[in-house]
């Protein structure tokens, strides 16, 4: 795994150290004098709970979840786990909001019905209308404490969701996110790491921040709503980032003479998401459908075509053309689609 390496000086001895990006503390190696590193951000890793047995499992049961029966001929081909960052933040939000509420007033209107409609003596009644007298100012206190997550890899795809400014809940399945971490992390060690694939972390501590500070924004745009001259002011306070390493196996498999992939959760094994044959039984009784109404939809078409003239002819020959690609598509066995715990 790569690190940045930073070069400072020893307070002590003034001797040369190399510090790895991400280290909360060190050792001189001139004048064995230990050091902390406030700057630095602490990293943990998430134990793998699954084991590639665990996933292998997880995958089969899935399959036989969704066809109904496990195929004849289906097979894992690969296994692999994966240590995905995410950056953990959490943070405190004060302040107020500002502005103006309408102020109304209710009064009782008179008004004249004719319910025969033949010019005969009118009704009068009486309703109640609301009539603006003018408007309050308002201040409303805001008070949020936030758990946020934030991808520190971009690996789509691998058929792994980001968690960002616009997808910050969690997967079902899933212990990281929503306002949670991992029971039992261990401090982060590069000289012994776990056996699996460590990703390196693309996405810096100042690019997550300012996704934090989008999300930070987007929690607090319901206080006040409803007010007019709406006017925000936030202070965020005692934040805190965390880099935490999570374990997600990637298993491919074939099934039906087709390849396919999915993520499972190293932690509790559950598949967030992946693709899937689609059922058996569904897809007959789709092909026996679209036979039964192409039978009796064809004559007519045919009768369309003979007399038609040539352009209804030609728009005739696309709209088959669309419609058989339509279902072509929809027929493929391929296309079940599975994303935190629901067929999408």
């Amino acid at each position: 795994m790569s690190q940045a390496l930073f070069t400072l000086s020893c307070p002590s001895c003034a001797g040369l150290l190399s510090v790895a990006d991400g280290d909360t503390n060190t050792v001189c190696r001139h004048c064995g004098n230990r050091l902390l590193l406030p700057w630095g951000v602490r990293r943990y890793i998430a134990e793998d709970r699954i084991g590639k047995t665990g996933a292998v499992r997880a995958v089969r049961d899935k399959l036989r979840e969704v066809t109904r029966s496990l195929p004849e001929g289906s097979a894992v081909t690969t296994a692999v786990l994966y240590y995905v960052p995410f950056w953990s933040i959490t943070c405190r939000v004060d302040g107020f909001v500002l502005g103006t509420r309408g102020v109304y007033a209710e009064r009782e209107v008179e008004t004249e019905m004719d319910p025969s409609g033949n010019g005969a003596q009118p009704v009068i009644t009486s309703r109640l209308v609301k009539l603006r007298k003018g408007s309050e100012a308002v201040e409303q206190r805001v008070s949020l404490d936030l758990d946020l997550t934030v991808s520190a890899a971009r690996l789509e795809p691998l058929g792994i969701p980001s968690l960002g400014e616009k997808t910050q809940m969690a997967l079902a399945g899933m212990e990281l996110g929503k306002g949670r971490l991992p029971d039992g992390l261990q401090v982060y060690d590069s000289a012994n790491l776990p056996e699996g694939i460590v990703v390196d972390p693309v996405v810096d501590l100042r690019e997550a921040g300012e996704e934090a500070a989008g999300i930070v924004e987007r929690y607090s745009r319901g206080a006040g709503t409803g007010l007019e001259q709406r006017s925000l002011h936030l202070c965020v306070t005692g934040r805190r980032e965390r880099l935490v390493y999570y374990p997600l196996w990637i298993v491919g498999f074939t099934a039906f003479q087709g390849r396919f992939s999915t993520v499972v959760d190293g932690r509790t094994g559950t598949v967030l998401s992946g693709r899937f044959p689609a059922d058996v039984r569904k897809s007959r009784m789709l092909v026996t459908a679209a036979g039964a109404l192409t039978a009796s939809v064809l004559p007519l078409l045919v009768h369309v075509f003979s007399v038609a003239p040539p352009v209804l002819r030609v728009l005739i020959v696309f709209g088959v053309l669309a419609v058989a690609s339509a279902a072509g598509k929809a027929f493929r066995f391929h296309g079940g689609r599975f994303l935190g715990g629901k067929h999408v």
